[in-house]
Order: structure tokens, then sequence, then C-alpha cells
């Protein structure tokens, strides 16, 4: 390995954990749900070209193939996460409105009675 190429791969890692922090502070900062989704794609794309970065600097296969298990899994897990989130924002919408209309919220549930407590015996 050239020591261009070497300096260049050290400048690329360097350059990819820059923007893991910068995915991670979206991640945890961001104002909204697109954004957290985003940084998280992000995240684990940036994670992989890593893992292809140090395939190349140490020469090995086992790096490729941590890359591609991660990009495997980034990607279904960002599949299945997308509509759980939004199924469970709906039940959830749907729970409090429900919870609001009802009559134990407002009060006027009948089946709700205090009891008396007689002191003198």
């Amino acid at each position: 390995m050239t020591p261009i190429l070497f300096w260049a791969l050290k400048f690329a890692l360097f350059l990819l954990a820059v923007a893991m922090l910068c995915a991670l502070s979206r991640l945890l900062i961001g104002p909204s749900a697109q954004d957290r989704v985003m940084a998280l794609d992000c995240l684990y794309i940036n994670g992989m070209l890593m893992m292809l970065v140090l395939g190349i600097i140490y020469a090995s296969d086992v790096y490729f193939e941590a890359a591609l298990l991660i990009s495997l899994f980034g990607f279904v897990g960002l599949l299945m996460a997308v509509p759980l989130a939004a199924a469970l924002g709906v039940i959830a919408r749907f729970a409090l409105h429900q919870y609001l209309t009802s009559p134990l919220y407002r009060g006027t549930d009948p089946a709700i009675i205090t009891p008396k407590v007689d002191i003198d015996a």
C-alpha cells in the first residue's frame, strides 16, 4: 500500500467518524421524527462505509462481510421501523382521543360513587 493511499484511507476514516458524530447529534436533537429516521439511516450507511475502508486498510474479508451485514440489517430495520412507528402513532392518538372523550375523563360517569364514611361507628 502506497503512503498516499494509506493517508487517504486514514483521512476517509476521520471524515466518516465526523459524519457519524453529526448524524448522532441529529438523531438526539432532531426536531422531527423524519430527521431522526434519516439520521439513523445515515448512521448505518456511515458505519458500513467505515467497515469497507477498514477492510481495504487491513486487507481482510471479515470487514467486507461485516459491512454487508450492517447494510442488510440497517435496510431491513428501516423498512420495519417506519411503518411500526406510524402504526404506534395512530394507535396512541386514537387511545388519547378515546380517553379525552370518555365519561371517566369528563367526570360524568355515574358508576363512580364516592363512599360515605360513618365517623360515629
